[in-house]
């Protein structure tokens, strides 16, 4: 709908719908899923180790000019890593920080996984 977004996914674990509904064509080689596809045209993509420094002075790079940060890591991670809103608000002030959540954000499940690989 008119936004430059950015994707980042794991070096070594891409996004998971990459694979659903995963077939084969008549040569044997892999497509990608349609649905994927769908949810993802137009989007640029980039992996990223947030894990590690170079990982994360790259994503506050792209920060810099972005207006959304939209992001599914769980807080305590994210707090680790000096990604989380509190950490973030004075480097970007105008920066709109959405923080999605399997289990919200308070509550005894709050810090689970909403699933696990």
């Amino acid at each position: 709908l008119g936004a430059d977004v950015i994707k980042v996914e794991k070096p070594d674990r891409p996004d998971e719908a990459r694979s659903y509904g995963h077939r084969n064509t008549d040569d044997g080689e892999p497509t990608m899923d349609g649905v994927f596809q769908q949810y993802n045209r137009g989007k640029r993509g980039i992996t990223l180790n947030i894990q590690t420094e170079e990982g994360r002075s790259i994503l506050k790079k792209l920060l810099a000019d972005a207006d959304v940060f939209v992001t599914n890591v769980r807080l305590q991670s994210l707090q680790k890593l000096g990604l989380d809103y509190d950490s973030l608000k004075a480097d970007y002030p105008r920066l709109v920080y959405a923080q999605l959540s399997a289990w919200g954000l308070a509550g005894s499940m709050a810090a689970d996984p909403g699933y696990v690989k």
